[in-house]
């Protein structure tokens, strides 16, 4: 029965404010050696992140963001955490990823898929360990070798023909970026050197 309300006071509201949240961490959960995924926790008011991975991932980005690129360089698979703070509390959250090891080499791929993909026509092999050759689809002007801070490791000028040889051998073990200009522009590469 619905009844009569007698009441005569005005209409009055109430304000639930959330106390910490906790946050998922969302990303791939497989990757295959030399591949890349993003990671990311999603939230309002998320302070005082910091990133913690198996020794087999590398990050790509930084590692105190809501986000982070992890290249797997070897097959121990682990927890991906995010430790941070939401409402002055300390949280983390977790995934856990296997590593496989097939697949080897090339072009990165992952959630960050196209921002890493080849634009040069090749690299081979890739990974390498002594040399690696790079090849184009028009003349190549210059080709140099970026580890993944940004730092120049090497620049080989003046370049005849499509195809160019870099010499990776004094380079430590390790992912590098390879741009390689051309007539159509400036491409970018990513050559794992064992």
């Amino acid at each position: 029965s619905g009844g009569n309300c007698t009441a005569t006071s005005g209409l009055r509201t109430k304000t639930v404010k959330f106390g910490p949240q906790t946050y998922p961490v969302t990303g791939p959960s497989t990757l295959r050696r030399y591949n890349t995924g993003r990671y990311t926790v999603s939230g309002y008011g998320i302070t005082n992140r910091s990133w913690s991975f198996p020794s087999s991932l590398s990050p790509l980005t930084g590692t105190t963001s809501n986000s982070i690129v992890l290249e797997a360089l070897g097959t121990s698979s682990g927890y991906v955490t995010l430790t941070y703070r939401s409402c002055g509390v300390t949280r983390s959250s977790s995934k856990y990823v296997t590593i496989s090891n097939s697949g080897g080499g090339g072009a990165a791929r992952g959630s960050l898929g196209e921002e890493l993909e080849a634009t040069i026509s090749g690299i081979y092999p890739n990974p390498a360990v002594e040399v690696g050759t790079v090849t184009a689809g028009s003349p190549l002007k210059q080709v140099s070798v970026m580890n993944l801070l940004g730092q120049t490791m090497q620049t080989t000028p003046q370049i005849s023909g499509r195809e160019a040889t870099v010499d990776v051998a004094s380079l430590e073990a390790g992912s590098y970026l390879i741009i390689a200009v051309d007539e159509e522009g400036k491409k970018v590469h990513k050559l794992v050197v064992e």
